[in-house]
């Protein structure tokens, strides 16, 4: 990182030189600069630079052309004609009526005489600073009608940005977020540079005070106040998301902002010695030149990764407008439009500005999405709730029930057991005694199975697979069914094998009452996610539309649904399947 500083600390240096050397005036022909223009873009500088025009009206009729300067911050211009009288003296030095015409460019009227060539020599100053200009020609319709459409352009873009300003304030006051009050605050100061920087504020608010223009334009752009409004912005965006090196680099880049204005408002002459605003400008172009690159390729990061995509491609605009002014700056064209460049970083920050509003607008369809989900979360959270504890009480309710019939019931009847057994001891033959002691005995195993059923099982450290298997050797030596079992490899914890070994019984006793089949089958297995269970008989089937919440399937179906499973039913004659998935 510091040889990269290094070089383009370096790389600055040699090519500003040409700041330090006298050149002689650059002739141009009136008639290039009618069809072309004229255009010199000489960086940061600290000599006076001359430009002629020469006029050739030998087979034309006299003229007026109007001559337009399209960098409203020149210091000050000298308009000398070639005989050596100055026409015009002017610049954002002087008052704003020392124009001669009523508009925020330098636009100079010159007649040329018929049959004569002429010419006027440009005297510029600028010095210590970036000095660059687009020299057009026009007639005066041609001037006016250009004056109108540029009067429009600059109206329609103080509407857009009074109403994304207005926009942005307004949504993070409703939503109470601090990042797009920034933002706002961003555009509103940009706004007003980019306004100040045409020359409308000096032409409109204050035509006579030519240091309150100068200190609006140092306090109020878009690379010190601006800036810092923006960088908070984007901390405010990415938070935590950034990575160490970026976060500290938009500290410190936000500490030179603030020390900058600071060390400007303090002294207010330091800017009017040309070496030392030279010095100081190349010092500033070459440290935000480093940040820039340093946060370019944070961002980059984002969009590899394809997170904050919209925000990271308009910051990322942002930086690469920012490299490309600081080259520009230094006298490096890099995508450069003569013509527009007054409108381009109005186009490029309006640009940036709706990237950033259609990203509020996903941001805020993204946080209605993820309340939405949070809010489903919540109320599958809380039916889940109601069904525990309804699969709670329910287990409550057969335990007790259970109890009862083994405590009082068995109790009864083994009383009744031992009544008839005395009586038959007494009577040496009584063949209806030993029928109602068949039948007591009957009551008795039937009675235990359903108190077996009822009471919820006590595992012991028995897994899922003891459980099934007594279960379903009850069920064989009762019914005669013949019962296939294959689960190798099932493991599950204790909570879900209880309920796992609820839904396996209720679908054996649907099977045992409803169905009349001979012969069931019963296979589990494991994945790494799921357990699978495929549970079918070859009874008579039924119609699954018709017997909704009925033989226990409504049963079935809650307790699959709190384990977060599925089922999936299929029933024909010969053969009911069931299709059961419960995640882990």
């Amino acid at each position: 990182m510091r040889l990269l500083f290094i070089f383009i600390i370096v790389g600055f240096e040699l090519l500003s030189i040409s700041g330090f050397a006298q050149t002689n005036t650059e002739w141009v022909k009136n008639e290039e600069v009618e069809q072309n223009g004229f255009y010199r873009n000489y960086g940061n500088n600290l000599e006076e630079r001359t430009v002629g025009v020469i006029f050739n009206t030998t087979d034309k009729p006299e003229k007026d052309y109007y001559i337009r300067l399209n960098n409203p911050h020149i210091n000050q211009i000298f308009v000398i004609n070639r005989k050596g009288d100055t026409l015009y003296h002017t610049g954002d030095r002087l008052p704003f009526n020392s124009r001669p015409l009523n508009s925020w460019d330098f636009v100079f009227p010159i007649h040329v005489s018929a049959g004569t060539t002429d010419s006027v020599r440009f005297v510029l100053q600028h010095l210590g600073e970036n000095l660059h200009f687009f020299v057009e020609s026009y007639s005066q319709e041609e001037y006016l009608s250009r004056r109108d459409t540029n009067i429009f352009l600059v109206g329609s873009f103080i509407a857009i940005y009074i109403m994304l300003f207005l926009g942005f304030l307004f949504l993070g006051i409703y939503r109470r977020e601090a990042k797009n009050i920034y933002f706002a605050l961003f555009i509103i100061v940009t706004g007003n540079w980019i306004i100040n920087d045409q020359g409308v504020f000096f032409q409109y608010l204050w035509p006579n005070n030519t240091a309150l223009q100068n200190k609006f334009g140092t306090y109020f752009n878009t690379s010190s106040t601006g800036l810092l409004f923006f960088l908070i912005y984007f901390l405010e965006v990415f938070k935590e998301k950034i990575d160490t090196v970026s976060r500290y680099t938009i500290y410190t880049l936000s500490g030179f902002v603030i020390g900058r204005t600071i060390l400007v408002l303090i002294y207010p002459d330091l800017m009017s010695e040309p070496f030392t605003k030279y010095t100081l400008l190349q010092i500033s172009s070459v440290f935000m030149m480093g940040c820039s690159i340093i946060l370019l390729w944070g961002l980059a990061w984002f969009i590899f990764k394809k997170e904050y995509t919209v925000e990271a491609l308009g910051f990322g605009l942002f930086f690469l407008f920012t490299i490309r002014i600081i080259l520009w700056e230094q006298g490096i064209d890099f995508l450069s439009f003569p013509r527009l460049d007054n409108f381009l970083f109005v186009v490029i920050q309006v640009i940036t500005v709706l990237i950033f509003t259609i990203s509020n607008v996903l941001s805020y369809r993204r946080s209605k999405r993820l309340q939405f989900e949070q809010n489903l979360l919540e109320a599958e959270q809380k039916e889940r709730e109601i069904s525990q504890k309804i699969i709670e009480a329910q287990e409550y309710e057969r335990t007790n029930i259970g109890k009862n019939l083994h405590d009082q019931l068995g109790g009864l009847l083994a009383t009744l057991k031992i009544r008839l057994q005395m009586m038959k001891n007494k009577a040496s033959e009584n063949k209806e005694v030993d029928d109602a002691i068949r039948i007591v005995d009957r009551s008795s195993e039937e009675m235990y199975n359903i108190v077996d059923d009822l009471i919820l099982p006590d595992l012991n450290g028995k897994g899922l697979k003891d459980l099934i298997s007594n279960r379903v050797a009850i069920f064989r030596a009762n019914t005669g069914i013949a019962i296939e079992l294959n689960m190798e490899g099932v493991s599950i914890s204790d909570d879900t094998s209880i309920k796992i070994y609820r839904i396996l019984c209720e679908l054996l006793n649907n099977s045992v009452k409803h169905s009349g089949c001979d012969h069931i089958s019963i296979r589990m297995h494991m994945t790494q996610k799921e357990m699978h269970i495929h549970y079918s008989d070859n009874g008579i089937g039924f119609d699954a539309r018709t017997i909704e919440g009925r033989h226990g399937l409504k049963n079935i179906e809650s307790r699959v649904k709190f384990l977060k499973g599925s089922i999936d039913l299929n029933s024909r004659p010969g053969n009911t399947s069931y299709f059961i998935t419960v995640p882990f």
